[in-house]
C-alpha cells in the first residue's frame, strides 16, 4: 500500500468469486454472500459479512477482531471507511472489475464522494501468488488428499456401476480428509463425451474415461488433477490423442522456468500441437477450452492466465497446467492431462502425479 500510495485496501468477494483473497487476509472460509475486508495501512482491519451469515463464524475461525454483519454489506463497508476517516483517502479496491457489485461501487462513491477509488486487484494478487513454505506445505498435503481420492475411486471403477457410484467414492474420500468444496467431473466414450457432473449412466466395459477432480483442502488451498482410464488398452484414436497430450505437457513444463513469460506456456503448447497435426484449443469449441494454465492457491483463479494475463514466472508461484488441444473430436471423450506445477529456483516441479500414464484397470 505504501508503494502504491494507498491508504487502505477494500477486498471484495461474492460467493465463490474472490473468496481466496478474503481468506488470504482473514483466514475465514466463505461459503457465500457479498463480503468485504477493509485493510487500512495504519489501522486495524474490519470484516463485513451479510446479516444472514452473521459474524460468529468469522470470530470463531479468523484473526480479524472487528467482525460486523450488515443487511447491506456494501453500505456497511462504506460507513466503516467513513468511520476510519477515509473520506478523502486513496482506497485500493481488490476485485473492482469482477467481485464488487456496481451498486456497491455507487454506494461507496455516494457515502465517500471525495475518496479516490483505484483498482488494486493486480497489486494484491502479485503479492499472494508467490507462496511461502507454509503454503507450499498445504499444497503438498492437498496432493496427498487427491491421491487418496483417486485410490478410492479406482477401487470401485468397474463395468456395471454408475458414474455417480464411482465419483461418490472420490468425493467421500476428499471430504473425509477435510476438503471444503470443489467438483468432480467425468467424460466417457460410452456416455456423454464432454466433462460433466456424474449421472446415473452405467459405465461399460468398452469405455474410455477421463476423471477430473478439483477440490479445496482444509487450509483453503486448491488443486486439480485429471486421469484417464479404461478396462482394455485404449482405442488407437484415443491413444494417439493421449500420447500427444503427454508430449505437449512435457514441452510446456520445459518453458516453466523462473524469469520466463507465462505466455511462453501457450506458445510451447501451440507449437507442440501443430507439429503433431493439432493446435491449441481456442475460446470456443466442443470440449474444455478455457485456459491452458492458470495460477492456483487459495482458490482456482490466481494469475497468470494462459492465454490471458501475461506475467513473469517467479520461484514460489504455483500453476495448474492443462493444455487443451484442437480440433476437438466430438466422437472422442475429453482426453486431458492436468496437474499442478510449482515454480522453483531450479525449474518446474510437479506436485501430484510424477508421471503420466493411461491407467488400464
Amino acid at each position: 500500500m505504501a508503494d502504491e500510495d494507498l491508504d487502505a485496501l477494500l477486498i471484495c468477494a461474492h460467493g465463490a468469486s474472490g473468496r481466496g483473497r478474503i481468506r488470504y487476509v482473514s483466514d475465514v472460509y466463505l461459503w457465500g454472500g457479498q463480503t468485504f475486508v477493509i485493510l487500512p495501512r495504519n489501522q486495524s482491519p474490519v470484516m463485513i459479512q451479510p446479516a444472514y451469515v452473521g459474524s460468529g463464524w468469522a470470530e470463531s475461525v479468523g484473526w480479524i477482531k472487528d467482525n460486523r454483519a450488515a443487511v447491506d454489506p456494501g453500505r456497511g463497508a462504506a460507513e466503516v471507511l467513513r468511520e476510519m476517516g477515509m473520506s478523502r483517502a486513496a482506497i485500493g479496491v481488490v476485485g473492482l472489475g469482477s467481485d464488487i457489485a456496481p451498486r456497491d461501487v455507487r454506494t461507496i462513491e455516494s457515502v465517500l464522494p471525495t475518496a479516490m477509488l483505484h483498482d488494486a486487484t493486480l497489486t494484491f494478487d502479485m503479492v499472494r501468488i508467490v507462496k511461502s513454505e507454509e503454503e507450499i506445505g498445504h499444497l503438498r498435503s492437498m496432493s496427498a488428499v487427491l491421491l487418496r481420492a483417486y485410490e478410492a475411486l479406482e477401487q470401485v471403477l468397474k463395468p456395471g456401476v454408475t458414474e455417480r457410484e464411482v465419483i461418490a467414492q472420490a468425493i467421500h474420500e476428499a471430504y473425509l480428509y477435510g476438503c471444503l468444496d470443489g467438483f468432480a467431473h467425468i467424460s466417457r466414450s460410452g456416455g456423454l463425451h464432454v466433462q460433466h457432473p456424474p449421472t446415473d449412466d452405467i459405465i461399460w466395459e468398452s469405455d474410455s474415461m477421463t476423471v477430473d477432480l478439483e477440490y479445496i483442502g482444509p487450509e483453503g488451498y486448491a488443486l486439480e488433477l485429471a486421469r484417464c482410464y479404461s478396462f482394455h488398452p485404449p482405442p488407437d484414436a484415443a491413444r494417439r490423442v493421449y500420447d500427444v497430450q503427454v508430449e505437449v505437457f512435457a514441452r510446456c513444463m520445459e518453458v516453466m522456468q523462473p524469469g520466463n513469460s507465462s505466455y511462453r506456456i501457450f506458445e510451447a503448447a501451440d507449437a507442440a500441437y501443430r507439429q503433431r497435426g493439432f493446435y491449441a484449443a481456442g475460446p470456443s469449441g466442443h470440449g474444455p477450452v478455457q485456459l491452458h494454465a492458470h495460477g492456483i492457491g487459495l482458490g482456482f483463479d490466481e494469475p497468470p492466465g494462459v492465454p490471458g494475463l501475461d506475467i513473469m514466472l517467479r520461484p514460489g508461484m504455483v500453476v495448474c497446467l492443462h493444455p487443451h488441444l484442437g480440433p476437438e473430436d466430438p466422437m472422442l471423450p475429453d482426453i486431458s492431462i492436468e496437474d499442478t506445477i510449482l515454480i522453483t529456483e531450479h525449474g518446474p516441479e510437479r506436485l501430484t502425479d510424477q508421471q503420466d500414464r493411461w491407467r488400464v484397470l
